[in-house]
């Protein structure tokens, strides 16, 4: 695309999942400036620099990006359906375990198996 021609330069940036497309040559160089002055943080400040999207116009599911995304962890125990059970279970071994623990140091202290 150059000026002679009348054609309008088209960016395409990506961010996480999504797809912006910058029309024009104004968002052209300002991607340019952003990418020379930011360097390899830029797509780290495409995901989460307000002023950034601002200044670009960039909005919605692309602006968004990556940032209202739990961790990988809390994902898991979240939409798991069966996490809360899980975790029941596991509290009533460790507490049946505790349980036959203390009456056998109970029972081995009264000098039972004799």
């Amino acid at each position: 695309a150059t000026v002679v021609e009348d054609v309008v330069p088209v960016s395409v940036i990506r961010i996480r999942e999504a797809v912006a497309n910058l029309y024009g040559w104004g968002r052209r160089i300002q991607l340019n400036t952003f990418r020379d002055l930011l360097g390899p943080g830029l797509q780290q400040h495409l995901e989460f620099s307000e002023l950034l999207h601002a200044v670009l116009d960039v909005s919605g599911r692309v602006a968004r990006g990556h940032k209202n995304r739990a961790a990988k962890a809390e994902r898991r125990a979240f939409f798991s359906r069966s996490a809360e059970a899980d975790r029941q279970r596991t509290q009533d071994r460790e507490a049946g375990r505790d349980n036959k623990a203390a009456a056998n140091a109970g029972f081995t202290a009264q000098g039972g198996s004799e």
